[in-house]
């Protein structure tokens, strides 16, 4: 009997699908016993491209490398090399300043000299460079420009070089600086110029007047505002320390007196001499204050906002009567301000234990203190604070107010 079409098939069908499993499959990799066994480094350089979405690395040093310009024996030679860029938008300048490095050994001495304390600038680094619009320049521009008083040679026609060229780029920055501040008023584009890295500032902390020292500034194009990281001595329970702050200025139109700031220079103050005396006193109280002791308090204390809705309305019941009243709930527990968003004010006339490590201890948060150092201390037996640091203290400490069973930060102004 002959076969049938269907049977002769199955032979051909299983043979196919044989084959087409050998084609795809692929071949057994031999291994290298030689891989990784020479001690030598091998380079590959990146070749033409084959496609478009891989890099081709080739063992040819390319032939079409030029060296780039500041790595010419001429461009070595200059003291400085003035970068240059192409200007896109906000000005009519087809080219605007990126970057001054600079290359002599005599030049980065008297940088030495002239950034001195100031923060982020290693004078000594090979590659000395510093990019536009230049702002450690201006801060600096008495010290560079009296430099020249004190050298002489080549590091004078230096030091005249690099003021000529910090001239041309920074243009009429000096003289709209000093004419504004002349007239004690400030544009949003020149803030900056008012606050040099360490300047003293006068702003409020826990609504109460206070100074503090800049870290450093920077424009949030984000956020349309100009940031001040500064800073001021707090305590943790074990030791004094930094603590730092954030304050905004936000974008405005025309000029602002310069004391209407939410934040300004101390040197601006229209009471300086007094204002200082009392920051002195308040500092001497706050040291006075660092270790445990038992005190009568009569004023505001702000309470963490981390609070259990339980305990928080205990107290309520206890310090203000029925719940009914909400004239007293909004009087008794106003926000402090928006810097202090999280903290919430009572009134009260207590005993109270005052104790700053119990109170991060308890409300589980933590000083977060950058430790001062020993330059910033002085020679005095113990580390006692000088008394720069004492009108930088802070103006509140942080208790246990005894019958309201409650932690929180009070002022010093009402011990």
């Amino acid at each position: 009997m002959s076969a049938t079409s269907s049977e002769m098939m199955a032979p051909l069908l299983e043979h196919f699908f044989k084959d087409l499993h050998r084609e795809h499959t692929s071949p057994k990799e031999t291994v290298d016993h030689n891989a990784g066994t020479l001690c030598q480094a091998k380079v590959l350089y990146e070749g033409p491209r084959k496609c478009n979405c891989c890099t081709n690395w080739v063992e040819q040093y390319p032939s079409n490398i030029k060296e780039t310009a500041e790595e010419t024996s001429d461009s070595k030679k200059h003291a400085i090399i003035c970068r240059m860029k192409k200007s896109h938008g906000g000005t009519t300048q087809a080219l605007e300043p990126h970057s001054i490095v600079i290359q002599s050994p005599k030049l980065k001495t008297v940088l030495g000299e002239v950034f001195a304390g100031y923060p982020g600038i290693t004078t000594t680094l090979n590659r000395l460079e510093f990019r536009q619009p230049f702002w450690e320049f201006f801060y600096r521009w008495k010290t560079l420009s009296d430099a020249q008083q004190t050298h002489d040679g080549d590091t004078l026609a230096q030091v005249r070089l690099l003021l000529n060229e910090l001239t041309s780029r920074l243009g009429s920055v000096h003289s709209v600086a000093q004419d504004q501040v002349h007239n004690n008023v400030i544009t949003y584009d020149f803030l900056w110029t008012l606050f040099p890295p360490d300047t003293l500032v006068y702003s409020h902390l826990f609504n109460r007047g206070c100074l503090l020292q800049v870290r450093e500034t920077k424009y949030d194009n984000n956020t349309d505002t100009y940031n001040l990281s500064c800073k001021y001595i707090d305590w943790d329970g074990e030791a004094f320390g930094w603590k730092k702050k954030l304050i905004t200025i936000s974008n405005f139109d025309g000029t602002r007196t310069i004391r209407d700031l939410n934040v300004y220079p101390f040197s601006h103050h229209a009471a300086q001499e007094d204002t200082q005396g009392q920051f002195l006193e308040r500092g001497r109280k706050f040291v006075s204050l660092s270790n445990l002791q038992q005190k009568a308090y009569r004023g505001i204390i702000r309470i963490p906002r981390s609070s259990t809705l339980k305990s928080l309305m205990g107290w309520l019941l206890s310090n203000n009567g029925p719940l009914s009243d909400p004239g007293t709930l909004q009087a008794s527990f106003q926000v402090a301000s928006p810097a202090s968003a999280r903290l919430m004010s009572k009134q009260i006339s207590d005993r109270i234990m005052v104790d700053a490590k119990a109170f991060y201890s308890h409300t589980k948060s933590s000083a977060d203190l950058d430790p001062l150092n020993s330059s910033e201390l002085g020679s005095r037996t113990g580390g006692e604070l000088s008394e720069r640091l004492l009108i930088l203290c802070s103006p509140v400490v942080k208790a246990y107010a005894l019958q309201s069973k409650r932690w929180g930060k009070s002022s010093l102004q009402q011990y």
